[in-house]
Order: structure tokens, then C-alpha cells, then sequence
């Protein structure tokens, strides 16, 4: 679901930072947006951590102003985080 939300808000010019624990998995969303000329970033990050999750805000917000936020947060074995920065 949350990647379906990211490639849609990328096909409507939005940068999009995945974020979670599973990098290969945010890592074929991304070449998914960036193949069909989105732009895309990939961190990992603990949804769990409060540390984790306020340093990679710090990282979003430095590359521009935060407009919306998803966040889906699963089962512990998959967590990911989806902000997106409008142009």
C-alpha cells in the first residue's frame, strides 16, 4: 500500500523519501519513480527509534518544506515511512 501512495504522489511531481527498515524493498520502489522520471531518496530508519525517526526528519525537512506526511507502520518485520516534499 504505502508503495502505491509513494508512485502515485511521485506521478503528481512530488519528491518522495521512503524510509524503513527494508532497503531492498524502498530501493525498487524508487527505481520504479525514477524510471517513470520521478525523483526518490531511500534512507533506512527505525520507526521505532524516536532518534532514528528525528534525524531523518531533520535530513527531509533540510531539503525543503514538509507539505504532507504518510506513514504506514506494519508488523515489526516491515515498517516504512513515506514523506513527501512538494517542489
Amino acid at each position: 500500500m504505502a508503495g502505491a501512495v509513494a508512485r502515485v504522489m511521485a506521478g503528481e511531481g512530488a519528491n518522495i523519501f521512503l524510509a524503513g527498515r527494508n532497503i531492498a524493498s524502498l530501493q525498487q520502489v524508487r527505481e520504479e519513480i525514477i524510471r517513470n522520471g520521478g525523483k526518490a531518496r531511500v534512507a533506512e530508519v527505525n520507526t521505532m527509534d524516536k532518534n532514528s525517526v528525528d534525524t531523518h526528519m531533520s535530513s527531509v525537512a533540510a531539503a525543503g518544506s514538509v507539505d504532507i506526511s504518510f506513514n504506514l507502520t506494519g508488523s515489526i518485520m516491515y515498517r516504512i515511512l513515506i514523506w513527501w516534499i512538494c517542489r
